[in-house]
């Protein structure tokens, strides 16, 4: 291993010495994984060219591995807001709190009610929302039960409030290529990602603002062909 680099700044430029840098690191961690016969290593580097990128274990069919960030997100009267983006592969459950404590410095007080999905559903987060008089929808722990028709019904409506953040996912893949990036840097890897949560909100705004101006119109040509039918006395004719 390369012990020294004071006496390479002269034939190395900064990217160069970067790179070495990283090899050393990943030839320790190589070697002490050979040594030790295992297979993990804290901040393990898989790639060279991006190595703040870590093997985060997904457990899909046909993906078990993925590479990339973490991103955890909150949707709050159709706009997207950017909790929490991590490239180590941590416990998401811990995001919940996160979400929470962001929510309420941007309203000035906690959510009334949360719709998670069941990996937040942790005793820990339970305990911590009833604390603080928040509603956290989800499955209960514990065995399976008879629900009565009203949990039943209650599960089914929290899930389906719950669709549009996997929806905002979704959009943001299929349309604006979130799990496409090919930015190297880990900065410009998180301003492309920031980017595009701008963009899923610049979209909904639209929308919104698109339906109020039309909306508005209606109203008002709806309120002026009544008062030209009232004014000449046709108003009875659709009685």
């Amino acid at each position: 291993m390369l012990k020294d680099q004071t006496d390479l700044t002269d034939i190395l430029d900064k990217h160069q010495l970067k790179y070495l840098q990283v090899i050393n690191t990943v030839y320790a961690q190589q070697h002490y994984m050979h040594k030790n016969k295992i297979h993990k290593v804290e901040d393990r580097i898989v790639s060279i060219h991006q190595p703040h990128v870590r093997p985060i274990v997904r457990g899909k069919a046909g993906k078990p591995v993925e590479f990339g960030s973490k991103i955890g997100i909150t949707v709050h009267n159709g706009l997207t807001y950017l909790d929490n983006l991590d490239w180590n592969n941590y416990n998401e459950a811990e995001d919940l709190k996160v979400s929470a404590e962001n929510y309420k410095t941007r309203n000035g007080y906690y959510p009334k009610k949360i719709n998670a999905d069941q990996k937040y559903m942790t005793r820990a987060n339970r305990d911590w929302c009833k604390e603080n008089n928040i509603f956290l929808s989800g499955k209960p722990l514990g065995r399976p039960s008879e629900k009565t028709k009203e949990q039943t019904k209650e599960l089914k409506q929290s899930a389906a409030e719950r669709n549009c953040v996997e929806g905002k996912f979704g959009q943001a893949k299929r349309f604006y290529f979130n799990d496409a990036i090919r930015a190297r840097l880990r900065l410009t890897s998180e301003s492309m990602i920031g980017a595009v949560i701008v963009v899923l909100n610049l979209v909904r705004l639209a929308q919104q603002h698109a339906f109020a101006f039309f909306n508005f119109w209606i109203n008002k040509i709806s309120s002026t062909v009544f008062r030209f039918f009232y004014k000449n006395g046709w108003v009875g004719l659709f009685e």
